[in-house]
């Protein structure tokens, strides 16, 4: 990723859309999802790379979507697709077997909070769930 921020600062390229696709799923794989839809967004500036880039960004909100999780201090919730959130304290149970989300119902949307504001900031929620 520092390579490839290196060329765009430098300028010059030929094909800097190119050049913003690969940055794009570096940092994908690095999981910095908002810095990769950027990069993506970037690219799709141009018509001819307009739609691998957006197919990358339906990439990385659907496996947002499906893999949500947020950890504050020693406590973690999770989810996957539409099931319901799941809350696990860390410091009693690192195996993470015993969901307490029915117990601390207020934590759990508390966390939940700031997983949606987190993925609003960053832009990875999907544009149909963003306007709630």
């Amino acid at each position: 990723a520092k390579a490839v921020r290196a060329g765009l600062r430098k300028g010059g390229l030929k094909n800097p859309d190119n050049a913003q696709i690969s940055l794009g799923m570096c940092l994908y794989n690095l999981k910095e999802y908002g810095d990769a839809i950027a990069a993506f967004r970037e690219a799709a500036k141009t018509q001819k790379s307009r739609r691998i880039s957006n197919q990358w960004i339906r990439v990385i909100e659907a496996d947002i979507e499906r893999n949500k999780a947020i950890r504050i201090g020693d406590w973690k919730l999770v989810t996957a697709g539409d099931n319901d959130w799941e809350l696990y304290n860390l410091a009693n149970d690192r195996a993470e077997v015993n969901n307490l989300a029915a117990a601390h119902p207020d934590r759990v949307q508390i966390m939940a909070d700031r997983w949606e504001a987190w993925a609003r900031s960053a832009k990875v929620v999907p544009r149909d769930r963003s306007e709630k």
